[in-house]
């Protein structure tokens, strides 16, 4: 999918003259394209923050929650 991807983006750059409207159209597919790529780490990163949150609140540790190495930093944009 990362070179479909890739050909879309090269295509679309080679195509001087798009609209105001062809360009967001553009951007916001190659956009949705990445997150699509990304969803499998994103969720994995999100789910493990989601049981550390959980561990904390049964040890009644929840203000120490985001001082913990998982605070999303590691999501891909």
């Amino acid at each position: 999918m990362r070179d479909e991807i890739v050909t879309l983006a090269l295509k679309t750059a080679k195509t001087p003259k798009k609209t105001n409207e062809e360009s967001a159209y553009y951007a916001g597919t190659l956009q949705a394209a990445e997150n699509l790529l990304n969803i499998v780490a994103n969720l994995e990163i999100k789910l493990q923050g989601e049981a550390k949150l959980e561990e904390f609140e049964a040890e009644g540790k929840t203000e120490n929650f985001f001082a913990s190495e998982l605070q999303g930093d590691h999501l891909t944009h």
